[in-house]
């Protein structure tokens, strides 16, 4: 990779999360110091360093779109918002529009540090996840178990830096001490943060984000190609003769009710929706009759299970209605259960893939608007995919690890693509790519952001799936595949697979 390449990738915004303990000795001054080290930061204070400061509150972030967004308070040399009130960091739908704005800001502000209370809490989990570098730096050996505790579970051991000498109590996990013995051997002299000047803490923070990088996009070239090609020619030379082509059998039977396999992995048979004043109850019950039933919406179905939702929570039928939507006021809550007048189809037997292609896209309120049709004669087009409605800017987290293809046209907007071995999906509508062509892609890694890109009604995502085969009728960079039913795809491909 040129070196140009690495710094505009580093520049595109990262996330720095510090756990911070109770009784940390990390001193305001220290963070300035590092802040002032990295160009253009934005300083999430969610432990309550800088209270002093009268920063704004970050509580915008969890209850205004991008747009409207507070401006945070500027403090010399980067910009800054304190800690919200508590309340919203376990409100899912809260969260999601947390992240949203992350993403937003990501392209606004070089580096995103946060400060963050040890704590094991489902937002403290979530945003180490959505972290592109975690510094631990615990101060004895009490302080390493507690962090080790509460960071449990957590997979993404290669975002951590363990920036103390204090590791001696976190043996038993294993993965996590290995971690920290390389963080060590990569720091060498500087192995305690707290004694380590701030230009040189900016520095390496910066370093372990290249390393991040290059470890994703592996430097290419004549050289590395043509050592490559040695043993698969040798393979191919030798082995040859034993080798045939075998097609890929698709008689997977979907003609069986999966709703029991779904509502077990739901975890509830309803679920609660707290309305922000601006969200519309249409567009929650669509997403409601497609999480019970897997069915897309049509006017009527859509008209009477408002209805019912409205009853059943004690309001009447026009409660809140204006221009053809309902929008409950700011605070209301409502509950959600399957409906008593939809019945079960042969569309319940896509349940488990509908949950599949609706959870790629971070939004918990996503939801299909048309199914997969190769025969016309069915809603009078063609129609190769499914298409799932979420929020703009919503991010698409890629399925599996893979190489991306990206492109563009008029009909499918900004389009990315992923292969894997047999496997093949793409993204279209999208608005922004978070990938280059041709980089290697990490399962669970934000690839680009639900858009209106192309020939569209309203933001949302259309996926199309299929299976490599070097005589393909469609092409996705070097590979040639066929187009197949998404539900057949998932089922022979992704939850066999699993089995």
């Amino acid at each position: 990779m040129k070196r140009k390449t690495l710094e505009y990738l580093l520049s595109k915004g990262s996330i720095l999360t510090f756990p911070c303990f109770s009784g940390s000795d990390l001193s305001i001054s220290q963070i300035q110091k590092i802040l002032k080290n990295l160009d253009s930061v934005l300083l999430l204070d969610f432990k309550g360093y800088f209270s002093s400061f009268q920063l704004e509150s970050a509580e915008t972030l969890f209850l205004n779109d991008y747009k409207e967004l507070k401006t945070p308070t500027l403090c010399q040399d980067f910009w800054a918002y304190s800690s919200p009130p508590y309340c919203y960091f376990n409100k899912e739908a809260s969260f999601s529009l947390f992240m949203s704005n992350l993403i937003n800001l990501q392209q606004k502000y070089s580096y995103i540090l946060c400060l963050l209370p040890v704590e094991r809490t489902p937002f403290f989990f979530y945003f180490l996840e959505a972290s592109h570098l975690i510094v631990l730096s615990p101060e004895n050996e009490e302080e390493a178990s507690e962090i080790s505790i509460a960071i449990e579970g957590f997979k993404k051991y290669s975002n951590l830096i363990w920036w103390s000498p204090y590791f001696d109590s976190i043996k038993p996990q294993a993965k996590l001490y290995r971690q920290a013995k390389f963080s060590q051997k990569l720091l060498k002299s500087k192995p305690n943060l707290l004694e380590v000047e701030a230009s040189i803490v900016a520095n390496e923070l910066k370093n372990f984000l290249r390393i991040q990088i290059l470890e994703k996009n592996p430097i290419s070239g004549l050289p590395r190609i043509f050592l490559s090609l040695i043993p698969l020619l040798f393979f191919l030379f030798a082995f040859s003769p034993f080798v045939f082509s075998q097609k890929l059998g698709l008689e997977v039977s979907n003609l069986r009710d999966a709703r029991m396999e779904r509502d077990m992995l739901s975890g509830s048979p309803y679920f609660e929706y707290e309305f922000d004043g601006k969200e519309n109850l249409q567009r929650i019950a669509r997403y409601a009759v497609g999480r019970f039933n897997a069915k897309v919406t049509s006017p009527s179905i859509l008209k009477d299970y408002v209805r019912e939702v409205l009853e059943k929570n004690g309001f009447t039928e026009n409660s809140w209605f204006k221009n053809q939507l309902h929008i409950p006021p700011l605070g209301t809550k409502l509950r959600f259960l399957p409906s008593e007048s939809i019945q079960s189809t042969p569309a319940d037997t896509i349940g488990l893939a509908w949950r599949y292609f609706t959870s790629l896209i971070s939004d918990s309120v996503s939801y299909l608007t048309e199914l997969y049709h190769e025969n016309p004669k069915t809603v009078g087009r063609i129609h190769l995919g499914i298409d799932v409605a979420s929020r703009q800017g919503a991010r698409i987290l890629a399925p599996f690890a893979a190489k991306a293809w990206t492109f563009k046209d008029n009909r499918g907007g900004v389009v990315i693509g992923l292969v894997q071995k047999e496997k093949v999906i793409l993204f279209m509508h999208c608005d922004q790519l978070l990938y280059l062509n041709g980089q290697e892609v990490m399962a669970g890694d934000p690839i680009a952001t639900v858009g209106t890109t192309g020939h569209t009604t309203g933001p949302h995502v259309h996926i199309e799936t299929g299976l490599v085969d070097k005589k393909g009728t469609k092409a996705l960079g070097n590979v040639r595949y066929n187009t197949v039913s998404p539900i057949t795809w998932y089922y022979s491909q992704v939850k066999s697979s699993v089995e």
